[in-house]
């Protein structure tokens, strides 16, 4: 007789298999490796929300998986709608699925801006286990703002609409978990009133025309100490006077550096009392730099390091008082570095391994 793994063995070892047709070609071995592999087969499920495929899905999960079904499998979800417009039986399909998923920790939904727009009735139910949401959207609408409160486990929330409302529409408190927040500038003050609880926000579409005046101190402004900025335009100054405890500065721009500088960047350090770190995602070294480091230090004390996207590969980081600057890789997903801690996860790394993740 073969000798055989014990089934806790082989779960441990599918739980870090991440390639779908591995898991695939295991299940197909055996009745038993078939039932091990169905809860990692369904956990995470990304495609394109056609009929065809949500039919597809729905009669799959509707299958039975020991005393449930299968949609009580899947932790995480993403449709990938791309330029695909959605049409009204295609959007019936995506409320139908979501009513299934009664286990549901991780959902992306990402509209065209031409689509119709998505239904997300839940007549049935609401998935209420998600802690992490992603919505691209038309519109700020009492229907989104439902589903979103009815999200109380929710840890990061990523909202790429706009808000035309003057008050917030949401509650004093739907999210006490809530760390981390993605907004369109245009519904920042939404969020001002909510207890502290967000650490790391990420500002999409900051307008060039100058913003409001800071608002009134509240316990969400002073909690944030990440900043992260998405947009082509940068007048900061007032943006970052919003938040008086930041340590760490990101901007996810692709224009020449001095540009951004010119354009609000220092202006904006001159608020900041307590920053630790900048870095430009996108941006490599600019020329002269020795002179505008020495800016940058002399602007902000308490500044410990710049930090430069690095065409071989890594990034350069540049500390206070230091000669030469060193490479580093940091040990997330690339995009989500403004979330990781900007001091212990990230590597040190010398030329030829930057040379390596270059080429690879």
């Amino acid at each position: 007789m073969q000798p055989t793994l014990p089934p806790e063995i082989l779960c441990s070892i599918l739980k870090y298999t991440q390639i779908t047709e591995v898991l695939l070609n295991f299940s197909r071995a055996s009745r038993q490796f078939c039932q091990l592999a169905e809860p990692y087969l369904y956990a995470n499920a990304a495609f394109h929300p056609t009929i065809a495929n949500l039919e597809s899905f729905l009669k799959a999960i509707d299958m039975p998986w020991g005393a449930t079904d299968k949609g009580f499998l899947v932790r995480d979800l993403i449709f990938l709608t791309d330029s695909h417009l959605l049409q009204p039986a295609e959007l019936h399909l995506i409320d139908k699925t979501l009513m299934k998923m009664v286990n549901l920790q991780s959902l992306r939904l990402v509209w065209p801006l031409m689509s119709f727009r998505p239904a997300l009735q839940f007549i049935q139910g609401i998935p209420s286990a998600l802690r992490s949401i992603n919505i691209a959207y038309s519109d700020l609408d009492p229907t989104l703002v439902r589903f979103l409160e009815m999200q109380p486990q929710l840890e990061t929330l990523w909202l790429d609409c706009p808000s035309f409302h003057r008050k917030s529409p949401f509650s004093a408190s739907p999210w006490p978990k809530l760390r981390s927040l993605t907004i369109d500038y245009s519904a920042l003050p939404h969020f001002f009133h909510l207890p502290a609880g967000v650490t790391h926000l990420a500002v999409l579409a900051i307008p060039y025309y100058r913003h409001p005046p800071p608002p009134k101190p509240t316990a969400f402004l002073e909690n944030i100490r990440v900043l992260s900025c998405h947009s082509t335009f940068h007048p900061l100054t007032e943006l970052v006077a919003f938040f008086p405890n930041l340590e760490w500065i990101e901007i996810r721009e692709s224009r020449v550096h001095l540009r951004v500088a010119e354009q609000g960047l220092f202006p904006a350090l001159e608020r900041t009392h307590k920053l630790r770190g900048i870095r430009f995602a996108h941006q490599v070294v600019p020329p002269h730099h020795w002179l505008l480091l020495e800016v940058y230090f002399n602007i902000v004390a308490s500044l410990q390091f710049v930090e430069f996207y690095e065409v071989l590969g890594g990034f350069q980081r540049w500390y206070r008082h230091s000669i030469e600057p060193i490479t580093v890789r940091w040990r997330c997903l690339a995009g989500n570095e403004w979330l990781s801690d900007w001091v212990e996860d990230v590597d040190q790394i010398d030329s030829e391994e930057r040379m390596l993740d270059w080429l690879f």
